[in-house]
């Protein structure tokens, strides 16, 4: 997992679903932000996930984009 107050980028199905699992075992509160690049509101509410990732130790920020990976998307 990633140090602790960071987005974490999953690029692969794999990496979503080992991420995901580690998170929830964490008992954290989860985040998964779905965006994508052509996104204008996504882009706008990315750095305040940042930040809240920063500032707040019991939680977890995924970043998954839908268009990298549609199956976990769609899921």
């Amino acid at each position: 997992m990633a140090a602790e107050g960071q987005v974490i980028s999953c690029h692969t199905v794999d990496s979503w679903e080992q991420q995901f699992r580690l998170a929830k075992e964490s008992k954290k509160l989860v985040v998964v932000d779905f965006t994508a690049s052509w996104c204008g509101p996504c882009r706008f509410i990315a750095p305040v996930l940042a930040d809240l990732a920063k500032k707040l130790p019991n939680l977890i920020v995924l970043k998954v984009d839908v268009d990298e990976l549609k199956t976990v998307a769609e899921g």
